[in-house]
């Protein structure tokens, strides 16, 4: 009885390292050793993660279990983060200051609340009276096998690219998103009557969540992940996977007309996840990371033939230093609004970020969702930089007709210090990277303002937050990132792919058969967009009847989508970073007095206050 209060006690809403004198070393090396299995520990240990039967099969399963038959748990869904480097708190067990929340007293405050004080002096909140800003605390991870040890936050999402944002993380889920008929997803004919292609279905189900709905008549969409009204693009690019499924889906049933619903949806589901797969590590990472990188690190496809690479020692759950910090990298790259173009890529009109965000209903007025896309291939992303509009800084999340929102900088910082994150100094060494001990010692790795900015409000460069360092950082040639977020966001990658046994390039079962897997590897992003069957100007619009539809219509291959050729874009391009000065908040570092102070050693940083000489 005695273990089954301690786990109790080193839950959610108690702090018990100072009661049972365990030291940072005990917590984080002694107690996982502990064999629960053999204590009252095991009455109420979740049975998947006591004992995980795993069945032969070709397809995955959708909450990532089994991806690895010798570790079942690794991969999988609501499963820890993993670590690069130790956590680091100051009461590593569970430890939840400040003590006061958000227009509550003490007694009253929510254990998972976090709030983020505000600077009396913000130049932006301080004009409505504002102090402090709601921040959740992400509930703790159950660990493998129900194992003792400090707090960890869980993954929602699996840990490899398994389309899981697509198709949901549980089989009850997915059959919701389903037609039940033709392998098909569920979609939303609003357009039928224009000869437009099908939306997503509606979310009628809590129609609240991560909706900001105008009036009780209008609804948000529903996608396989709860973020897909997030921000419009963002539901732009999950309708675009929806109609690809349905596109391959209906291409499958006329090649294998005996295939019933289940086989089709199951087979469909296996390409569209290549397809992802590949896109992801054939375009996105090549620009994100840049040749050099995506060698040292082993993510480059093969171009025929199968690979080999997976490996059953490779566990591939999301690094926290990933989700918390290095993967918000594209929060600097966006735009104050986002722009609209027509077929003949003419610009049309543009609307602020901020409106867009939790409120995707421009999408219910016929044709806008082409000029979404048609802008998404011509606007021009901003640099990777240690800027963030004001969109998201001063208007995330904001209520229509607000004045103000929440400051998303100041969210990733705080994220970064509640998963115990070690600072960017730390990372930079784990990379392989120069340590410094005075801040003149970054002068070439980052602006000199950054670098000034930085003296002005951490007392010792081993406290710079590791989301604000590595944005500052000066990116790499041939990449969009500097060398400590390409360290940790290679390694995740690499983690992704030799982790996965269902990868689409394995040539063992249960991996495509080599004519399939080449059939896979032509696919590129703007294919989707400009298939004659899928969306996308004069792509948008129905089949006629009396036309016979091939089942899988020919793809033209663009084999320069990311370069472009008009002298007025590249200029834009070129644009030093103050050159939009008066739309983004390019002294963002001022977020750092934003973000409340956690209880974490002095190293991790806490700007803006006191911090006691060492």
């Amino acid at each position: 009885m005695e273990w089954a209060s301690f786990l109790c006690e080193t839950g959610p809403f108690h702090s018990s390292s100072g009661r049972y004198g365990l030291s940072y070393e005990d917590i984080e090396k002694g107690l996982p050793l502990i064999d629960t299995s053999k204590t009252l520990i095991r009455e109420v240990c979740p049975p998947y993660l006591a004992n995980v039967e795993c069945r032969p099969g070709k397809y995955r399963r959708y909450d990532g279990l089994c991806t690895n038959l010798q570790h079942p748990t690794w991969g999988a869904t609501n499963t820890p983060f993993t670590s690069l480097c130790t956590n680091l708190f100051a009461d590593p067990l569970n430890r939840n200051e400040p003590e006061e929340c958000c227009n509550r007293p003490p007694h009253l405050k929510n254990p998972y609340c976090l709030e983020i004080e505000i600077p009396a002096d913000d130049y932006f909140y301080s004009l409505f009276g504002l102090r402090c800003q709601d921040f959740v605390r992400g509930f703790p991870a159950v660990r493998p096998g129900c194992r003792l040890g400090s707090r960890s936050p869980f993954n929602t999402l699996s840990g490899v690219i398994d389309g899981n944002t697509v198709y949901g993380v549980s089989e009850k889920f997915s059959r919701h998103l389903r037609a039940g008929y033709g392998g098909l997803m569920r979609m939303n004919p609003v357009f039928a009557e224009y000869g437009l292609k099908d939306l997503l279905p509606l979310k009628l189900d809590i129609p609240d969540e991560g909706c900001t709905r105008p009036n009780r008549s209008m609804y948000c969409f529903e996608g396989g992940e709860i973020r897909v009204n997030e921000q419009l693009v963002l539901t732009c690019m999950h309708t675009l996977m929806a109609r690809e499924h349905n596109r391959v889906a209906s291409g499958l049933g006329q090649i294998n007309p005996h295939w019933d619903d289940e086989t089709l949806y199951q087979e469909t589901r296996r390409i569209v996840v290549a397809e992802i797969q590949h896109i992801t590590y054939n375009e996105f990472l090549p620009i994100l990371l840049g040749k050099e990188v995506m060698d040292k690190f082993g993510l480059l496809t093969n171009k025929e033939g199968y690979w080999d690479g997976y490996d059953p020692n490779v566990n591939p759950n999301v690094i926290d230093a990933f989700a918390a910090a290095a993967f918000r990298f594209g929060h600097s790259l966006l735009p104050t609004a986002i722009e609209r173009w027509s077929k003949a890529h003419k610009f049309i009109a543009s609307r602020r970020l901020s409106d867009l965000i939790r409120q995707p209903f421009d999408l219910y007025r016929a044709g806008v969702l082409d000029e979404y896309f048609m802008g998404l291939m011509n606007q021009v992303a901003q640099a990777m930089d240690d800027s963030v509009t004001q969109e998201v800084t001063n208007h995330l999340f904001k209520k229509p007709g607000a004045r103000f929102g929440m400051d998303l900088a100041a969210f990733n910082m705080q994220r970064g210090r509640e998963f115990g994150l070690p600072g960017y100094m730390d990372f930079r060494k784990f990379c392989g990277l120069p340590g410094a001990d005075t801040f003149d010692e970054l002068f070439g790795s980052m602006s000199n303002e950054t670098i000034r900015r930085y003296a002005s409000i951490y007392e010792h460069p081993s406290d710079v937050d590791l989301w604000s360092g590595g944005v500052s950082e000066r990116p790499l040639p041939g990449s969009m990132v500097g060398p400590t977020f390409a360290c940790v966001i290679a390694t995740q990658f690499s983690y992704s792919r030799r982790g996965d046994r269902f990868w689409y390039e394995n040539g063992n079962q249960p991996s495509f058969l080599h004519a399939r897997s080449a059939t896979a590897k032509w696919a590129v992003l703007l294919d989707f967009k400009v298939d004659p069957v899928f969306t996308c100007g004069v792509g948008n619009t129905r089949d006629s009847p009396r036309k016979p539809k091939p089942a899988f219509p020919p793809l033209t291959p663009l084999t320069h989508t990311m370069v472009l050729g008009f002298a007025g874009l590249a200029a834009r391009i070129a644009y030093p970073p103050g050159a939009c000065s008066a739309n983004f908040d390019y002294s963002w570092h001022r977020t750092a007095n934003r973000a409340s102070p956690i209880p974490q050693f002095h190293f991790v940083g806490i700007p803006a206050l006191s911090l006691p000489k060492t």
